[in-house]
């Protein structure tokens, strides 16, 4: 992620709340901050704190796909290349 954003910058804004609380992006602002790059961020509101949290165990899920598939695309290469 960090050779991306730094090549390419950041496509993704980091998601904060109306109280400036990041829901999304930890590690994309972390990186944002070591390259010194300028974050962009999108302020998402909702209409109870359910939602909210609904929110945030979406991206979870969603971010834990994405690594799963990586893994799983690069032990299909390993397998692939031991037969």
């Amino acid at each position: 992620m960090k050779n991306s954003i730094s090549s390419k910058g950041l496509h993704l804004p980091i998601i904060i709340n109306q109280d400036n609380v990041i829901l999304d992006g930890h590690n994309r602002l972390k990186i944002c901050q070591e390259l010194g790059i300028e974050p962009k961020f999108e302020v998402k509101e909702f209409q109870d704190s359910l939602q909210e949290k609904e929110f945030v165990i979406q991206c979870t899920i969603m971010y834990d796909l994405l690594v799963i598939s990586i893994i799983a695309k690069k032990l299909s290469i390993i397998i692939y290349l031991g037969h």
